[in-house]
C-alpha cells in the first residue's frame, strides 16, 4: 500500500504546476521516497519542505538560498542566522532595484501635476 501523495496530487494541493515540484525533486531540494511502482510519494515531512520552499520563493529567496537553508537545518544547525543574512541581502537588492524606479515614477507624477 502506498502512503503519501503523488507529484500531481501534492502540486494540486499547493496550487503549483507539477513540473515545478518535479524540478525541486530533480535538483534535490525535496527527496520524497518512491513507492513500489517508482512514483515519488510526498508524506508530511516532504509536504512541509515543499511549503517552506514555496513560501521562501514567494519572499524572493533563490533556489540556492533555499538549498543553503535546508542544508543548515539538515545538519542540525539553526538556519535563522543564515536566513537573516540572506534576507538583508535580498532587501538590499530590492532597494537597488526599486530606487531608480521610485525616482522615475516621482518625476513623472510631478510632470502630471505641473505640465
Amino acid at each position: 500500500m502506498s502512503v503519501g501523495l503523488k507529484v500531481n496530487e501534492v502540486a494540486k494541493q499547493f496550487g503549483v504546476n507539477a513540473n515545478t515540484v518535479r524540478h525541486y525533486v530533480r535538483i534535490g531540494l525535496i527527496n520524497p521516497p518512491k513507492d513500489e511502482s517508482g512514483y515519488h510519494r510526498f508524506g508530511k515531512n516532504e509536504a512541509q519542505t515543499l511549503r517552506f520552499i514555496l513560501n521562501a520563493r514567494e519572499l524572493g529567496f533563490t533556489l540556492e538560498d533555499i538549498q543553503q537553508l535546508l542544508d543548515d537545518a539538515s545538519r542540525g544547525e539553526s538556519p535563522c542566522p543564515h536566513a537573516r543574512e540572506l534576507i538583508e541581502l535580498r532587501l538590499d537588492q530590492a532597494r537597488l532595484f526599486t530606487s531608480p524606479c521610485g525616482a522615475y515614477g516621482a518625476g513623472h507624477s510631478q510632470l502630471a501635476v505641473n505640465p
